[in-house]
């Protein structure tokens, strides 16, 4: 797992092609301009642009991939995200066509503010549980750039 500024992105380049790519999308793509969607940039790097309204923390859920690591940006101040090893998780069963295995939210975890000049990346491994409110329930705008392993 990673979380970091932005201006840092660079620092992650290294990790593999498709995360430079994905690092160089989140530095220079102009998010607030996209229209919801998801966006095929290339070497299997795609990003999706959504508008979800933020849940409570008790309505979260766990979830984990296999195939993709997930980078999560937000344009809009007010979310958290979760993040537990995945092993610490009692896990259901494995969705191979959406990528990802799901799971209740309970135990021990890390609160991640995002924030519009933070990121979180989500390795296959890291039990994450994204788009909850930090404060209050309302509608943002975030981007998850997936990038495979």
């Amino acid at each position: 797992m990673i979380y970091d500024k932005i201006s840092n992105a660079k620092l992650y380049a290294g990790i593999s092609a498709a995360m430079a790519v994905a690092m160089e999308v989140l530095e220079t793509t102009d998010f607030a301009a996209v229209a919801p969607g998801s966006y095929q940039v290339r070497e299997g790097v795609y990003y999706n642009v959504m508008e979800p309204m933020l849940r409570p923390v008790e309505e979260g859920s766990w979830e984990c991939h296999r195939k993709y690591a997930d980078v999560q940006y937000v344009l809009v101040e007010g979310e958290q995200d979760l993040y537990t090893p995945a092993d610490r998780v009692q896990w259901g069963e494995y969705n191979e066509g959406s990528d990802v295995t799901l799971a209740k939210l309970e135990g021990d975890y890390v609160s991640l503010p995002m924030h519009p000049d933070t990121f979180a990346v989500f390795f296959p491994g890291d039990a994450h549980a994204p788009t909850l409110a930090l404060n209050e329930v309302k509608q943002v705008k975030k981007v998850v750039i997936k990038v495979p392993v």
